[in-house]
């Protein structure tokens, strides 16, 4: 597996660029199928590049939007990944399909079974086309936290969801499994902290950190400024 670098000055432009991209993936995958879908992170990072991709005229009740992990809290608390989702969409949100995480009257583990469903259900409809994925600087993606004690069960169950806590907080991801049920995924990072890390996954030197499992899984596309 490999890992093909983009480089750029800003991450307005790592965005649009990304943003292109990922239209002419989802037209690729609308030539041969219905529907597709999109999973995306949550965080501040990816706000231009949803932005961005709002704004490419595609046929968006065909294109349905999950998250690549999600705080356990309800679509209205300013934390919620959802939100910020819906917030950068924009118009694009009332036309396209949206899977939340939140599941009212349940703790995130009791929702890890259903939701796993709802994922496996949502990827037999629509074909799994793009996941862009954010990096922190400690080398996880999605919910899956280096030193974390479900961090194996994430990157070798091929259940597609995972419920996790971290730093006290109850969460809900994809597990790796998952991500690479997708066509194409990219990474998004900024920064030279991450870009850091990253090359030293990359070159071997990381071996044990989250991303080194990512990259060794598939042929990842990164998007860095």
């Amino acid at each position: 597996m490999a890992a093909r670098l983009h480089s750029f000055n800003s991450l307005a432009q790592a965005s649009e660029e990304l943003a292109q991209q990922s239209a002419v993936w989802f037209m690729q995958a609308l030539q041969k199928n219905a529907q597709t879908c999109i999973a995306v992170p949550g965080g501040t990072t990816p706000g231009a590049y949803l932005q961005a991709l709002a704004r490419e005229p595609l046929p968006w009740s065909r294109i349905a939007f999950l998250l690549t992990d999600e705080r356990w809290t309800s679509d209205d608390n300013p934390r919620s990944n959802f939100r910020l989702l819906r917030a950068s969409l924009g118009q694009v949100a009332d036309q396209a399909q949206l899977l939340p995480f939140y599941r009212e009257g349940l703790d995130h583990n009791q929702a890890q079974k259903p939701l796993g469903m709802a994922v496996k259900h949502l990827f037999a409809e629509a074909v799994p086309s793009v996941c862009v994925l954010g990096m922190g600087e400690d080398g996880h993606f999605a919910s899956l936290f280096p030193g974390n004690p479900l961090l194996e069960e994430g990157l070798t169950t091929l259940h597609r969801v995972l419920a996790v806590e971290h730093l006290g907080e109850a969460r809900l991801s994809l597990t790796l499994a998952a991500i690479n049920s997708f066509q194409h995924v990219a990474l998004l990072i900024q920064g030279a902290a991450k870009r850091d890390v990253l090359a030293e996954a990359i070159a071997g030197k990381r071996p044990e950190l989250p991303i080194a499992h990512l990259l060794n899984s598939c042929e990842l596309e990164v998007y860095q400024a």
